[in-house]
């Protein structure tokens, strides 16, 4: 229930955090916990809040680059190339140094995810919110929801999307480089 609400707020389907009643079995050997009038503590909701933002942002970010790619595949119609052939070029050049990026950014993540993590939130989070989203296991169960291996194994699922994705963009685009060459760059 807690993390169905989390997603709504995530999604814009919920105004806030508070408010989220819920009774935790397994605290401690003992009892159950009832959460009352707030499941998620105050630096909870803070940190969810600029988690928010952020995920907007993905969806400007995505949505800005389908109108850039639709924009840029109809002015290389309008100048009158062959615009698959010219979108399959870039394509290949830009995703192969792309990830060739992403290569090196897992190769220090692999090396201490723990410190790419505190880096990420140095990054991305503004003010004093890359110091106050470490939560602790004891006062805020969101951390026990979702622990550090659980962004782990979705950094790795990701990285393995986004990877595959590239590669089969750069497979595709120069088997047709391969055979829709324009006669002016035909070798003579």
């Amino acid at each position: 229930f807690v993390t169905q609400e989390l997603l709504d707020y995530m999604r814009g389907r919920r105004e806030s955090l508070d408010g989220i009643t819920a009774v935790v079995e397994g605290l401690n050997a003992d009892a159950s916990r009832t959460f009352g009038e707030n499941f998620f503590t105050a630096t909870e909701i803070r940190h969810m809040k600029d988690v928010r933002v952020l995920y907007d942002m993905l969806f400007v970010v995505r949505n800005v680059s389908l109108f850039a790619l639709i924009a840029l595949v109809l002015c290389m119609k309008l100048v009158k190339e062959n615009p698959l052939f010219l979108l399959a070029r870039c394509s290949r050049e830009v995703l192969a140094g792309f990830l060739t990026l992403a290569s090196l950014l897992a190769i220090v993540i692999a090396v201490d995810f723990e410190k790419s993590w505190d880096m990420f939130h140095h990054i991305f989070f503004r003010g004093d919110a890359a110091n106050y989203w470490r939560l602790t296991p004891f006062e805020d169960l969101m951390i026990n929801m979702f622990p550090l291996q659980f962004f782990l194994n979705i950094s790795i699922f990701v990285g393995v999307l986004i990877c595959a994705f590239s590669a089969a963009v750069i497979v595709s685009s120069s088997i047709y480089l391969r055979f829709n060459r324009p006669a002016r760059f035909k070798k003579q």
